[in-house]
């Protein structure tokens, strides 16, 4: 069955992510925040100036704290993410018209989103059935016997095969276009209602490797044809459409898992099949905007919703092993950098009077996400307590 081209562009509408990895913001928000810990951190005397020559190795101090009016919290290890909204519109691919290689009256039609299987008639000429059969090479020539032998006679034979005419007029599957495989023709073409000549001529078969559903008729019953198009198709299985703007660009590639909110609010999981490589560019002026169209197949049925609007949902993952700490445990410190204050635990002396050991460590930041921080440094490890001032 021949593949067309997409034809989007601003029919598709433009589509906005309700939600983006704004990069820029996060490190916005994060220069603010630190800030915000410099100077309430100075305002608490929480700043020691001489906190970096008490240890070269980041330890900047250490002491002891009375227990019961420490707040903690554990240094995990986590992957950081971030959930990320983007619009879709449900529906079944891109839309293919179907060449019609015959002249004559159109008959009958299908109606759109009617669901064409292998041996069925797509519409009819002349009251004479035009037939989706199974095979992924378009038909290019009318078939008889005596025929050179070729890659169609294969895909013809196979399908008379499959419905049971091969073997009744004791066809061998083969290249070759015999008297058995135009008897087997013959016999198809009286179930089908179609002149039994034993020919099949260019244009009454349309080879495809998939069912296919109608997505739209374009003539009328009654109306002459000669070439053209008289249907257009997709495949069965449903889609969702993203136009992914190209601020996200590398967000999504094929092969990913997102998951795809449906209008009734149930969720399905879904497959990124493609993700184009070339940007299209939709409205005119401060309007303009570009974005990459992003193909997924849902693995669900998707209901009976049809061009409805979804919600995709992916997760984009900002830092993995990440050992974070709560942002507001974080101490900035005078000379520059920031530490946490980790709790000692094997201070028992300290412990029986009602005291904690604590100490100052100095730490390197990285991705800030919600109300943690991941730290590096060395110094904090996993499962370690740091104190919230």
């Amino acid at each position: 069955m021949p593949s067309g081209a997409s034809g989007a562009g601003a029919a598709r509408g433009r589509r906005v992510p309700r939600r983006r990895r704004a990069s820029g913001r996060r490190r916005l928000r994060a220069a603010a925040l630190l800030a915000a810990l410099t100077l309430g951190a100075a305002a608490c005397g929480l700043v020691d100036d001489d906190a970096a020559d008490d240890d070269a190795d980041g330890v900047a101090a250490s002491g002891t704290a009375d227990l019961s009016s420490l707040r903690t919290a554990v240094a995990t290890t986590k992957d950081l993410v971030e959930e990320i909204e983007l619009d879709g519109t449900l529906g079944f691919g891109t839309p293919t018209a179907l060449p019609n290689l015959l002249a004559g009256v159109v008959t009958s039609l299908p109606d759109a989103g009617d669901v064409v299987e292998f041996g069925r008639p797509l519409y009819e000429i002349d009251g004479m059935a035009v037939v989706l059969l199974p095979g992924d090479t378009p038909a290019h020539r009318t078939l008889r016997h005596g025929v050179d032998p070729g890659g169609d006679v294969v895909r013809l034979e196979k399908a008379l095969e499959r419905f049971g005419y091969a073997e009744t007029a004791d066809v061998t599957v083969d290249d070759e276009f015999t008297s058995a495989t135009a008897e087997a023709v013959r016999l198809w073409q009286a179930d089908l209602g179609l002149p039994e000549t034993g020919v099949v001529e260019l244009g009454r078969v349309v080879f495809g490797p998939l069912p296919v559903r109608i997505s739209a008729v374009s003539v009328g019953l009654g109306r002459q044809v000669n070439g053209g198009s008289v249907v257009s198709y997709t495949g069965t299985q449903r889609h969702v459409q993203v136009n992914l703007d190209t601020a996200l660009a590398g967000l999504l590639a094929a092969g990913d898992t997102v998951s795809v909110e449906l209008p009734d609010e149930s969720v399905v999981d879904g497959t990124v099949t493609s993700v184009s490589k070339v940007a299209v560019t939709a409205g005119d002026g401060p309007q303009q905007s570009s974005f990459l169209p992003v193909e997924i197949v849902l693995s669900g049925s998707g209901g009976e919703f049809d061009e409805s609007p979804v919600t995709v949902r992916v997760e984009d993952v900002l830092e993995r092993d990440a050992l974070v700490v709560p942002i507001p445990a974080l101490l900035a410190l005078a000379e520059g950098g920031y530490a946490v204050e980790v709790l000692e635990t094997d201070g028992a002396g300290a412990a029986e009077v009602g005291l904690a050991e604590v100490r100052l460590v100095g730490v390197t930041l990285g991705t800030f996400h919600r109300n943690e921080v991941s730290i590096g440094g060395g110094r904090v490890l996993p499962g370690d307590q740091v104190v919230i001032p």
